[in-house]
């Protein structure tokens, strides 16, 4: 690039991890969900605007009435591809029921619906990005700064090292509970990948709801059914 810049790509998980890390060290939020919102609700932002880019393994739009066709999106020679600032401002625009964010692999989706306000639909977008990787160099400065002057090293590497136990959130042991009764007594849903996710998430959460406990953030336990699907589809079972 002009001047002499050079990317530095690092996985989703690694800059959520870094940045939630940071909103904890500095007390500015006062639980870990609230922290897990916070490093959320601004690394999505900052890829909405333009200012934090984004590639991934796979980006695809699909509209049903071919309404709006999508330009090439060309991989670079690693085989990624950029992810348009639109795919985000989409994300974003979609109810919250029909968008799925796991930073965990880096794989984000969401269903949008345009509607003429006649009762019908006009046109409906899905959108998919597998394996996000997101440039270093754009990340908010309060994740390293710090963490560079005093290392001579990027953050990525000193929040992971400086990770350790904590205690749980309140809802942990609630939700945890549930969700083995859950896997218990029904299995999980059929399918692949994260098929059935909806479905376990809102079961889940209408026990917790009738037995009066409290309730975590949905974005917040996502990647928890996910990886309990998948090692139980792994297994076999």
């Amino acid at each position: 690039m002009d001047g002499g810049y050079q990317s530095c790509w690092i996985p989703a998980s690694a800059a959520f991890k870094a940045l939630r890390q940071q909103y904890e060290e500095h007390h500015l939020y006062g639980d870990e969900e609230h922290c897990w919102k916070a490093a959320h609700d601004t690394l999505l932002r900052r890829l909405q605007s333009g200012q934090l880019a984004g590639r991934a393994a796979q980006v695809l739009f699909e509209w049903d009435d071919g309404s709006e066709p999508s330009e090439p999106l060309c991989p670079d020679r690693n085989g990624r591809v950029l992810v348009p600032s639109r795919f985000w401002t989409y994300f974003l625009q979609s109810k919250s029921i029909h968008r799925e964010a796991d930073w965990l692999p880096g794989d984000f989706s969401f269903t949008l619906s345009y509607s003429s306000g006649f009762g019908r639909l006009d046109a409906t977008c899905k959108g998919t990005v597998i394996g996000l990787e997101v440039d270093e160099n754009d990340l908010p400065k309060l994740a390293w700064t710090g963490n560079k002057e005093a290392s001579g090293r990027g953050s990525m590497q000193s929040a992971v090292a400086r990770s350790g136990g904590r205690s749980p959130a309140k809802w942990w042991p609630d939700f945890a509970e549930e969700l083995a009764l859950y896997v218990h007594e029904c299995g999980i849903p059929d399918g692949q990948g994260h098929d059935g996710q909806s479905e376990m998430m809102e079961a889940i959460f209408k026990r917790l709801a009738e037995a009066g406990k409290p309730e975590p953030g949905r974005a917040t336990v996502q990647s928890v059914i996910n990886a309990v699907m998948a090692r139980i589809r792994s297994a076999g079972n």
